[in-house]
């Protein structure tokens, strides 16, 4: 009997999981066509080298590490995947907004330094990695891997959009995710709101029937800002304005 192909992945074992069932596979922790094993970036490098694992789905720079050290080639590459991402809980964005503005501005001006002044980045990332790993990292690995980074301060929602598809094709998460409430840019955390409901439901009970007028409205208005709500007769307009 074949034994199952081994990948190893770490967060973004998703994104591999995806690919693997779109080709037909079937993916198990303990069997199947192909098998996932999570796992962190620097123990990944010995492994594929010394044959215990079949492939590797990551991000830069173990990707040029597996090219120059262990003979890897490149089978697929996802261009757009988002692998980083500033994240924020609800409660800091709401109790906390001058903060947290600032603190977006930082993040966005720390990219566009980067962006500015490679050399001096990777150099940074070079000196990040070794006190990380404790190897060595040579300036001309970290140069490769650099032509395939994409830094930016803004996310992608399309490419948001389509982790989350990917995500449910794999089996998690069941439901999909409201992502219009998940990504929150710096001009709206800095706003003053004229305007403010979260989280609004409303229904309508008779002894035979339920009307869901109103699931998990969070409507937001700037000063000075005007807004129409638009749709179908029975849709919840005149619910969401009542509230």
């Amino acid at each position: 009997m074949p034994c199952p192909a081994r990948v190893q992945a770490a967060s973004n074992h998703v994104s591999a999981r995806a690919w693997l069932t779109a080709g037909g596979l079937k993916v198990t922790l303990g069997g199947g066509d192909a098998q996932v094993i999570p796992t962190s970036n620097p123990d990944r490098l010995g492994l594929f080298h010394g044959g215990q694992i079949d492939a590797v789905w990551t991000v830069e720079p173990w990707v040029s590490r597996l090219e120059q050290e262990a003979d890897g080639r490149i089978l697929i590459e996802e261009k757009t995947a988002i692998a980083t991402v500033l994240a924020s809980s609800r409660k800091f964005l709401e109790r906390r907004q001058d903060l947290a503005r600032r603190f977006a501005a930082a993040h966005a001006a720390l990219t566009s330094w980067i962006r500015d002044h490679p050399d001096a980045a990777r150099a940074l990332a070079q000196a990040e990695l070794l006190a990380e790993t404790r190897t060595p990292v040579s300036a001309a690995l970290i140069a490769r891997a650099w032509t395939r980074i994409t830094l930016t301060d803004r996310i992608d929602r399309a490419e948001l959009k389509r982790f989350v598809t990917k995500a449910r094709e794999s089996g998690f998460p069941r439901t999909a995710p409201d992502l219009s409430r998940l990504v929150v840019t710096p001009s709206m955390t800095n706003a003053i709101w004229a305007l403010a409901v979260d989280g609004v439901s409303r229904w309508f009970r008779t002894r035979t029937l339920t009307a869901h007028a109103l699931h998990d409205v969070s409507p937001r208005a700037e000063p000075g800002e005007f807004v129409c709500l638009i749709g179908p007769g029975g849709y919840g307009k005149s619910d969401s304005v009542s509230v």
